[in-house]
């Protein structure tokens, strides 16, 4: 079973990850599929993951290329409110900032508040 995304950031023409039902735990291990400017769709139901808080939102934000994740379309709606959720986090090569117009105190409870349990 997998348990870490080293060496991820080579394949970088991948398009789709499936790593359905593995051991993939740590959140900042999404961070190294940054660099997969093609990537957009990746599936990681059945890893402890997805049980983190804000795991959803966290891998929209910082791979914001994704189209699908864990086998549903990510919405505009999710967009903002990762990057809101987010703004103050700063993962990227780039540096992106926060979004105008997030009322981070407000949208971190509605965050916590909706986010689905796994």
């Amino acid at each position: 079973a997998i348990k870490s995304l080293d060496g991820a950031e080579r394949l970088l023409r991948l398009e789709s990850l499936n790593l359905y039902s593995n051991k993939l735990a740590d959140i900042s291990e999404l961070l190294r599929l940054r660099p997969l400017s093609f990537l957009a769709e990746l599936d990681l139901r059945l890893n402890p993951i997805i049980k983190q808080e804000s795991y959803r939102l966290f891998a929209i934000k910082y791979l914001p290329r994704l189209r699908r994740l864990d086998g549903a379309d990510i919405t505009s709606n999710e967009r903002s409110r990762a990057d809101c959720l987010f703004a103050n986090l700063d993962y990227s090569s780039s540096g992106e900032g926060s979004e105008d117009g997030c009322d981070e105190t407000e949208e971190t409870a509605q965050v916590a508040e909706q986010e689905p349990s796994a």
